[in-house]
């Protein structure tokens, strides 16, 4: 009896200390060696949130505003002298027209010819003609002329003519020149037989602008009127 007794005594001495061994050993961390947040993020907003490694999707750089040259310059090249000459000195006088020899950049010019009123003549040197008007006052279909165009964008002035006129016996005693900047309303004189440099009055034109010498006052149809040597215009560009 007294066996029996010790014996469960042991036994349960046995079964509490192993349930003191179990229960003393740390539980098992489930869930807590993985970290279940996203990748990048932190719950505690302690960490950034990814952003201080990725490039910004709205860069600063301008993707339209480059000063690139599209093409559309039309800036002048700023001049001032003669603007186109006519060289002369090895024509025939009867020539449909003569093309400017040497003009200003930025700037065209047309041909120096004569309307179709006159009658081309022979006349070395020269571009000559016939059939000018008989009366004292300027007939308006009969002239030499020419034309200057500015490049677009630029201003054209022209401010004076150089020019050597002469005439036979019975050709125009008197001449002047016009511009189409006033329509050719103001006429101003041009010494015939003589050289001359009648003032031009044409400021910021941004179109082509047509130069005529008028001769008028001959005693006969038949008599001659002749532009010789070099013609020039000169004026500014801007």
């Amino acid at each position: 009896m007294r066996s029996l007794v010790h014996f469960a005594w042991l036994a349960a001495t046995l079964t509490a200390c192993a349930t003191a061994v179990v229960s003393d050993v740390p539980e098992k961390d489930a869930g807590k060696t993985v970290d279940a947040a996203p990748l990048g993020s932190d719950a505690s907003g302690a960490k950034d949130s990814g952003t201080s490694i990725v490039e910004d999707a709205s860069p600063t750089q301008d993707a339209g505003t480059q000063n690139v040259d599209s093409g559309n310059n039309t800036s002048c090249t700023p001049f001032t002298g003669a603007l186109a000459a006519f060289d002369l000195t090895s024509a025939p006088g009867n020539q449909t027209s003569t093309p400017a020899t040497n003009v200003a950049t930025d700037v065209t010019a047309g041909d120096l010819s004569r309307s179709s009123a006159l009658t081309a003549t022979s006349g070395a040197g020269s571009i000559n003609s016939s059939n000018w008007a008989t009366s004292t006052a300027a007939d308006t279909t009969r002239y030499y002329t020419f034309k200057l165009t500015p490049k677009s964008g630029c201003a054209l002035d022209l401010t004076s003519l150089s020019v050597t006129t002469a005439a036979s016996k019975t050709g125009p005693t008197l001449a002047s020149v016009a511009t189409s900047d006033d329509n050719f309303g103001a006429m101003t004189a041009v010494s015939v037989g003589a050289s001359d440099s009648p003032a031009l009055a044409v400021s910021g034109a941004s179109n082509a602008v047509e130069v005529r010498l008028y001769g008028y006052g001959a005693s006969a149809t038949t008599g001659t009127l002749r532009i010789s040597g070099t013609l020039t215009v000169s004026g500014s560009l801007k």
